[in-house]
Formats: C-alpha cells, sequence, structure tokens
C-alpha cells in the first residue's frame, strides 16, 4: 500500500517538503483492503480503530502521516524510542556522508542497518569517523497467520491482528 504524493515539478523534494495527493481516495481503499484481508484475524477488533482512527485524519503532509503511525506503533509495541528528526540537525552531505554525518550529530557510535546497504555503504568510511556500521540480517519468527501457510516479512500489521499483545516478543525472537 502506497500514499500518492504531489510529485509534479517536485522531482529533488525531502521527505519533510512532500504533500499527500489528497485528490485520491487512498486511505478509504487501504481501509477497505485491510478490513477485507484481517477481519477474521483474533485482535481485528482491537487494532483497526486505531489504524481506521489515523487514516481517516486529513494528513497535509507525508512526515506528519508517517511520524503519527511510526509513535502510534511504538507506543502499541512498547518500544519506547526517542526520535530525532534528521531534518532539524541540517546535516549535510549526501547518501553515505549524510549517514555519517548525522550519526556524529548525535553522537552516535554505532549505525545500525537493513541488509540491503551492504551494497552502498562502505565500513571504511564509518571507522574512519569512528563509528562501527552494522548490518541487521533478521531471521524472521514464523507465527500464527489466519491464512494457510507462512508468509514472512509481512507489515506489522499482520503480526498485530495474528499475535495482539504477543507481537513484541514475536519481533525479539527473531535472530540476527
Amino acid at each position: 500500500m502506497t500514499v500518492p504524493v504531489v510529485t509534479k515539478g517536485k522531482f529533488t523534494q525531502t521527505i519533510p517538503q512532500t504533500c499527500i495527493d489528497n485528490g485520491k481516495d487512498w486511505a478509504r481503499k487501504h481501509l477497505a483492503a485491510i478490513k477485507n484481508h484481517y477481519c477474521k484475524a483474533p485482535y481485528f477488533d482491537r487494532y483497526f480503530p486505531m489504524l481506521e482512527e489515523g487514516l481517516n485524519t486529513s494528513w497535509e503532509m507525508l512526515l506528519d502521516l508517517d511520524l503519527h503511525f511510526i509513535r502510534l506503533l511504538d507506543e502499541t509495541l512498547g518500544l519506547g524510542t526517542n526520535y530525532i528528526l534528521a531534518s532539524s540537525l541540517s546535516p549535510e552531505g549526501k547518501k553515505a556522508d549524510l549517514i555519517v554525518n548525522i550519526c556524529e550529530l548525535v553522537g552516535a557510535d554505532e549505525y545500525l542497518n537493513g541488509a540491503m546497504g551492504r551494497g552502498y555503504l562502505s565500513d571504511d568510511l564509518f571507522r574512519e569517523r569512528g563509528i562501527r556500521l552494522m548490518f541487521q540480517d533478521y531471521d524472521h519468527p514464523v507465527y500464527r497467520q489466519c491464512y494457510d501457510g507462512f508468509v514472512s516479512h509481512l507489515s506489522v500489521i499482520d503480526l498485530l491482528f495474528n499475535c495482539g499483545d504477543g507481537s513484541r516478543d514475536v519481533i525479539l525472537s527473531g535472530g540476527s
């Protein structure tokens, strides 16, 4: 599922500058698809209302929508994450240099990236700046889903609707 955004003439826009294209009926379609696929999941009735409320809010900026759901999921899963928006730091550079500069601005001595980052991040650059670069090779745990068979790496929505309060434990049980 994607959220349509205004792109005409805005090829180089940053996420904080990205406006949602509310001329399309995307939120209703997303809610209908989620309801159709998960209405029989054991925890659907518990978690669907929070998705419904968030998606029925009239968002103008993509960042505001993203942050709403990131914080909501953080609270729901009991993660207690401290957030700092990179845009509030005024970092310089592009690609890996930008990441290293952000790490330095927040005083990080370790940086964890997804496994796919191996293709573009150089350990040398991070090591030169005193930052340990690590890659997450997540071994996805199997949990009961409402359909036969198991499909890994789905949305956290799938996990919450199927595992409820046990969702955090499922995430933490995955090896790296």
